[in-house]
């Protein structure tokens, strides 16, 4: 495990890295999706950008293209940047269930 941020206003338990990745937000109770670019990463959040805020309200599921799910809350929101803090996560190098890769694959086709 990395270190915290030697910053004293850092208030994340794990640094996040710069990335440009490309996800999906799902609602899956509303059947509703949308696109987002995440920015940064950490194992427990990032920070996105989207222009569809206007979203139903948490939780909902992050689905990252490099092959990860996250069930996530909404920690914060500044106009098309919103920050993200995950409660569950799954990889899909074969730790995920079925029903999680299934979903995965239905929402980011190849």
């Amino acid at each position: 495990m990395e270190p915290a941020s030697s910053n004293p206003d850092e208030r994340r338990k794990h640094p996040r890295r710069r990335v440009l990745l490309t996800g999906k937000l799902a609602y899956l109770g509303d059947n509703v999706t949308a696109d987002c670019t995440v920015r940064n990463l950490s194992e427990d959040g990032a920070m996105i950008t989207s222009r569809h805020f206007h979203l139903p309200d948490d939780p909902f599921l992050i689905v990252l293209k490099h092959g990860a799910l996250h069930e996530a809350r909404t920690a914060w929101r500044d106009g098309e940047r919103c920050g993200l803090a995950f409660t569950k996560s799954w990889r899909f190098s074969g730790e995920a269930p079925e029903p999680m890769r299934r979903l995965w694959r239905a929402l980011l086709p190849a």
